[in-house]
C-alpha cells in the first residue's frame, strides 16, 4: 500500500465569521487538488482508493476533489485536523487499511502544517524535508516505509 501526505490546497483568509476552521478553498486551491488527483492517476500511476482529510473545510474540500477524481472513497477523519491531531488514531487506521490494500494503492491523509510532517514521520519513520506547499504532497511506501516521490517529482 501506498500513503499519499498532502496539504491541503489555498484557502481563503481568514474570516471574522467562520474563522481557521470553515476557511474555504480559493478558485486556485481547488485546482491544485484537482492537478494533485490528476498527477497521481495519470503520471505516477497510482489507484488511490480512500481520501481521509481532515474536518476543517479547506482539507474536506481537497480531499473531495482528489476523490472525485480516482472514484475513491471520501471521509473526513478527526485525526488529521489542527485541534485533535491524534497519531496514534493514524496508526491503527493505517494498519487497518493496509490489510485491505496492497502495492500500488493508495490511501490519501490530506491535512495542515505542521502535522503534515508529523505524519510523514509517523509513515516514513523519518523526519520530511519537503516543503509542503499547498497542495503538494509526498509518496511513501507503507511496507518499506520509504519516500518514493512527491508533488515535484511526477
Amino acid at each position: 500500500m501506498l500513503v499519499i501526505v498532502m496539504r491541503h490546497g489555498e484557502a481563503q483568509g481568514f474570516s471574522s465569521l467562520g474563522g481557521d476552521r470553515n476557511r474555504e478553498l480559493t478558485y486556485n486551491g481547488v485546482k491544485q487538488a484537482q492537478q494533485a488527483g490528476k498527477i497521481l492517476a495519470e503520471q505516477a500511476k497510482i489507484q488511490v482508493k480512500e481520501v481521509l482529510a481532515s474536518d476543517y473545510l479547506r482539507a474536506y474540500q481537497t480531499g473531495a476533489e482528489v476523490a472525485k477524481i480516482h472514484q475513491a472513497k471520501f471521509n473526513p477523519f478527526r485525526a488529521l485536523s489542527i485541534s485533535h491531531e491524534d497519531l496514534d488514531e493514524v496508526a491503527v487506521k493505517l494498519e487497518t487499511l493496509a490489510q485491505e490494500y496492497q502495492g500500488n494503492q493508495a490511501v490519501v491523509l490530506v491535512s495542515h502544517i505542521p502535522i503534515v510532517y508529523d505524519l510523514v514521520a509517523l509513515v516514513a519513520g523519518t523526519p520530511s524535508s519537503f516543503p509542503f506547499h499547498t497542495g503538494n504532497f509526498v509518496v511513501i511506501d507503507y511496507e518499506t516505509k520509504k519516500i518514493i516521490g512527491n508533488s515535484n517529482s511526477y
